[in-house]
This record gives C-alpha cells, sequence and structure tokens, in this order.
C-alpha cells in the first residue's frame, strides 16, 4: 500500500483499513510522482454516483516512504466525513531529495453524501493541510 517510489494503483479495503457504515467503497491512487509543489487538497462532490473525490499533493515521493490512506471516519451526529491521508517512512537508508505524490482518494458511499467532508493530508515530516467543503 503506497507509492513506494514508483506509481501505482492501490485499492483500499475495509480490511486495511476500518471503514465506516455509510461508505460503499474507497479508491487510493498515486496518480502522479515529481518535484511538484504540494497543494491542499481538493473536494469534489459527484452526486449522482453518491461520490466524494479528494485530490492532493504533498512531500514524501521517493523510494523510504509511501503515501497511504490513513483513516476515514464518520461522525453521525453531525454528519461528517473526515479522510487523512499520510506518509510513511518504510527505509532507513534514503537520499536526501523528496518529491510529491499527487493522489486521488474517491469514497462511494452507500446512500447519500455527508452534509460536510473534512480532508487532512501530512508529509513525512508531519507538515499538514486540511480542506472541508459541503455539496452544493
Amino acid at each position: 500500500m503506497g507509492s513506494a517510489g514508483c506509481v501505482a494503483t492501490l485499492t483500499e479495503s475495509p480490511s486495511s483499513i476500518a471503514l465506516p457504515a455509510q461508505v460503499e467503497s474507497v479508491d487510493f491512487t498515486i496518480v502522479a510522482e515529481g518535484a511538484d509543489e504540494p497543494v491542499f487538497p481538493t473536494i469534489v462532490f459527484v452526486p449522482t454516483e453518491q461520490q466524494i473525490r479528494i485530490t492532493g499533493t504533498l512531500w514524501g515521493g521517493n523510494s523510504c516512504y509511501e503515501t497511504r490512506l490513513r483513516s476515514i471516519e464518520y461522525d453521525t451526529q453531525a454528519d461528517a466525513l473526515t479522510t487523512r491521508v499520510g506518509v510513511t517512512r518504510v527505509r532507513s537508508t534514503c537520499p536526501d531529495s523528496t518529491g510529491t505524490d499527487t493522489y486521488e482518494l474517491l469514497i462511494t458511499m452507500q446512500s447519500q453524501l455527508p452534509t460536510v467532508v473534512t480532508a487532512t493530508h501530512s508529509d513525512a515530516e508531519d507538515n499538514s493541510a486540511t480542506t472541508t467543503a459541503r455539496p452544493a
């Protein structure tokens, strides 16, 4: 799970992370690696498909780090979905340079979209970026 220095298509499953009952499925993909500047998470709602698409770019794209989906949580009372993407060091001997990983997280809900979605991603040095959005 994660990029490990190469572009990869990854599908998270309920056995990889705990999925709330309101979430039908989750697809997490590293869509590009490079030297682009980090970009805050962007949240797009696709109401016709009951989906939420989250994209972002963060530091940590080399063979010593993996970018992965860390968690998805749903607060029933607030009707709020929270996601967290993070970078994990997987090797100790690493090059000094790091690039970026650009990811896409596609969440399909069981029935309706949540009232609010908060997406956070954190790089290898625990610098984080957070975006909150509501469907139109």
